[in-house]
């Protein structure tokens, strides 16, 4: 009887409950039970073009209880950009037990962002979730050119006029910044670019990397040397100098240079500054054998004007000898400044005593040939006095004469430090005096 009674008793406590309550997850008005929809996994991830994600898209619905609503349908749709990605599972999805619901997903193939709404059928359109990801360039795979020029034509030796620029994209059209580019010509030249990697090759060739706007650019200059006499049959003129930038071997694109006749090449204008950049740490100021200024170098027949075996022309070779950081370019515009232009000194620059030469008397020779006893009755405070005597009979200074003393005592930098405290300063004034005397004939103006 009392075991009647207790089941009596629990089933109208079930029964209160349920009339109380109504159903599990149900509101007691009857309306739609309230469920959520979350995003469990896979959001704000980042992938190449067209390319599947590393994570899933995985979502989750849970009933207002926090309880998972099993076999409820849930779409993956992809809304910006419009129909550029691609889901796995096409059809919608149901789900599981623990109320999870995933697809896998390949991004979009325009560069930028990227997202998927995930809706539920409890949720409705209100309820849905977003996944937002970014969509990065994929790997380079075709170059083209920026300049629609067919050749360009400049001065051999110098720069050709613009920069060479590529672009580079991937398969979808989208540009690849940090994409690896190679310059390489078929001739004797130097391609310079923002991150040149000279190449132990015969042929130049220079490595560079796109920028953000997926460009690459580099300079090209031709060589000098105007034929096969001087060892280098690729130099100026060359009717088919070609440079060529790729990505790969079986894709590139090909520019096309066309180098003019430098015109005479000159020791002071084009040649001094090599030597300066490469040369004068060995061979300046008091090493025995100097390239800082022009008649020192023929000492000992180091120098022969039209001789390709002058010492100095093998000397530049940097596989001979250590010249430094000498390039391709600079290299043959030694050898033909010796061997075409027969070691041409060319103008001072400084060619005048009023304008240029008496500055440099005036702050560093007339404190001892100045005055009323300037020593050894040389004067240097006139233009006059300069080419007067001094204390013997013979002037000390002859136009286009490299024996005058005024010469050869700056050849041998008698007191050149009193032209100034800078070391290379005083040699390259000294220089000049050296020039005017002999080169621009003492010109007054």
């Amino acid at each position: 009887m009392m075991r009647y009674i207790v089941i009596v008793l629990l089933i109208g406590i079930v029964l209160i409950a349920a009339l109380s309550c109504g159903k599990k997850g149900v509101p007691p008005d009857g309306s739609k039970p309230f469920t959520k929809l979350e995003i469990v996994s896979g959001n704000q991830q980042t992938g190449a073009a067209f390319s599947y994600l590393t994570d899933s898209l995985v979502v989750r619905v849970v009933s207002s209880v926090g309880l998972p609503v099993a076999g409820d349908t849930v779409w993956f749709e992809q809304i910006t950009p419009i129909n550029g990605g691609r889901f796995f599972y096409t059809e919608p999805r149901l789900t599981n037990i623990n109320g999870l619901a995933y697809n896998f997903y390949r991004l979009d193939s325009l560069v930028g962002a990227d997202t998927v709404k995930v809706t539920a059928a409890s949720v409705g359109d209100t309820g849905a979730v977003l996944f937002a990801f970014t969509v990065g360039p994929g790997a380079a795979d075709s170059i083209f050119k920026v300049s629609s020029q067919t050749a360009w034509f400049g001065i051999a030796g110098q720069v050709l006029p613009d920069s060479f620029v590529v672009g580079v994209i991937d398969t979808y059209g989208n540009i690849v910044p940090g994409a690896k580019v190679i310059y390489k010509t078929n001739v004797r030249s130097l391609v310079v670019t923002d991150s040149s990697a000279q190449q132990p090759f015969d042929l130049d060739t220079a490595v560079t990397y796109t920028d953000a706007n997926g460009l690459a650019r580099a300079d090209w200059i031709l060589t000098v040397n105007p034929d096969s006499n001087l060892g280098y049959p690729y130099g100026y003129p060359n009717a088919r100098p070609e440079l060529k930038a790729f990505i790969a071997p079986t894709d590139s694109v090909l520019f096309r240079g066309v180098a003019t006749n430098p015109g005479q090449l000159k020791y002071y204008y084009d040649i001094r500054s090599i030597f300066e950049a490469n040369c004068f740490t060995c061979h300046s100021g008091l090493n025995d054998y100097r390239l800082d200024f022009y008649y020192e170098m023929f000492r000992n027949g180091n120098l022969i004007p039209g001789d390709s075996s002058s010492k100095v022309v093998k000397n530049v070779d940097p596989i001979i000898h250590r010249a430094g950081n000498i390039n391709f370019v600079e290299e043959d515009k030694v050898i033909r400044w010796v061997v075409v232009d027969s070691a041409a000194p060319g103008s001072s620059g400084l060619n005048n005593y009023t304008d240029h030469m008496k500055p440099i008397f005036d702050n560093g020779c007339i404190d001892c040939h100045g005055g009323a006893t300037p020593a050894g009755s040389y004067d240097l405070t006139t233009h006059l006095g300069i080419r007067g005597a001094g204390s013997d009979a013979v002037p000390n200074a002859i136009p286009g004469d490299n024996l005058s003393l005024l010469v050869t005592r700056m050849v041998a930098r008698h007191n050149v430090d009193s032209l100034s405290s800078n070391p290379v300063t005083a040699a390259a004034l000294a220089d000049s005096i050296i020039r005017w005397v002999v080169t621009d004939s003492l010109r007054d103006h």
